[in-house]
């Protein structure tokens, strides 16, 4: 299955190469992802067997006609035309993670206890960056088990700030000493 994302979203990413649109074909696709997220049951009449590949058309057309650029709405009929709008939303992660990649870009997450503001993501986003070569995107979430401090991960890359992994590390230390 996997190969069948990577074909289609390879064909898109070569479109919106040869367009030298990258980035906002890329922007365009999250907007999609949102709106797929938002509505599941749009997603379901899409995948629909019962419609016909035209009234399928219709329907994305109606949704995303003056949303979307008019190339990514005929790249979304060809997937409908060749019976894959299954797997629409796959086919657009894959095209997303193939232009992140060619754009040097990485996503990550900060976690924290309370929420960050935009700046503090901002500044941790810039030295993140620096430090790992890339443009690094991150998101903040939320979690209470760190007590204290930040915890970040960018791929399989982790930096642990947390009043958590402190008292563990103290913790594995007395316990190492307890043994000697």
């Amino acid at each position: 299955m996997k190969q069948i994302f990577q074909r289609y979203a390879l064909a898109l990413f070569w479109l919106a190469q040869e367009e030298n649109q990258i980035s906002e074909f890329m922007n365009e696709c999250q907007q999609i992802l949102k709106i797929f997220a938002k509505n599941p049951d749009f997603m379901q009449l899409v995948k629909n067997d019962a419609l016909k590949k035209e009234e399928k058309k219709e329907i994305l057309a109606s949704v995303f006609k003056n949303e979307i650029p008019s190339k990514i709405l005929y790249f979304m009929n060809v997937i409908v035309d060749y019976h894959r709008e299954k797997y629409i939303q796959e086919i657009i992660e894959e095209f997303i993670q193939i232009c992140l990649k060619h754009l040097n870009i990485k996503k990550g997450t900060i976690y924290s206890t309370i929420p960050l503001s935009d700046v503090q993501i901002q500044k941790m986003e810039e030295k993140i960056s620096t430090l790992l070569k890339s443009k690094v995107i991150l998101q903040n979430q939320i979690n209470k088990e760190l007590i204290g401090g930040f915890k970040i991960e960018v791929e399989d890359w982790v930096l642990d700030y947390s009043i958590q992994e402190k008292m563990k590390k103290m913790k594995e230390k007395l316990l190492k000493n307890r043994k000697e």
